[in-house]
């Protein structure tokens, strides 16, 4: 989930079909929601993209960076799907298409700044201490259909809402409490949010 966020500023520049199918289907992986077809569906269409982004790029003696940002972007989204750990980390560092060639930037620097915060919306479970404990009980239907609805529409004006129905069951979960009621950006993939909703629950963070 941190690289389809993260990635967003590039898409918009990008603008390309095959690019913006494979963030739908890459949420739609990280939920579960994607079968194999679909992937290979999209892992097609980005093949295309590529050769379409290179064909554009390769009669440049030097390219400008912005010939080249589609097929960086190309190479970040098709290895979402195999290898999510490189894809952010190719998201985040330039990297030159061709060799020699000058590194071409996905992100403004200040847009790899700002994924510093986005990593403690998405990881963030306990804060700069130890994990607090987390228990079922708190996980009501009241919070349940607070976060589903939260998480559905993509609306985070009611997370304080969710911090008072978590502390009304006896959440005493600071970090939870804190988050939900602090100023935001929130985004799809709050921790708190999937906590809630059971996403959270016995595994690692989801690099994709």
């Amino acid at each position: 989930m941190f690289t389809l966020t993260a990635a967003k500023p590039a898409l918009d520049r990008v603008h390309h079909t095959a690019c913006r199918t494979a963030v739908e289907v890459g949420w739609r992986l990280a939920e579960g929601a994607a079968s194999a077809n679909d992937v290979a569906v999209t892992l097609e269409g980005l093949r295309a993209a590529w050769e379409e982004g290179l064909e554009s790029a390769i009669h440049y003696y030097e390219a400008p960076p912005e010939l080249w940002a589609l097929p960086r972007l190309v190479n970040v989204l098709t290895l979402l799907f195999n290898e999510p750990a490189e894809a952010a980390r190719q998201l985040l560092v330039p990297l030159s298409i061709v060799h020699p060639g000058q590194p071409v930037p996905l992100l403004t620097p200040e847009e790899t700044r700002n994924c510093c915060w986005l990593v403690r919306e998405l990881f963030n479970r306990g804060g700069v201490g130890p994990l607090l404990p987390w228990e079922n009980a708190w996980q009501t239907e009241t919070a349940v259909a607070l976060a589903a609805q939260i998480y559905a529409s993509g609306e985070f004006s009611a997370m304080p809402i969710l911090a008072d129905a978590l502390q009304d069951v006896g959440c005493d979960n600071v970090d939870a409490l804190i988050h939900c009621r602090g100023p935001g950006p929130h985004v799809r993939g709050c921790w708190v949010v999937d906590l809630v909703l059971g996403k959270g629950m016995n595994r690692p963070p989801n690099p994709v």
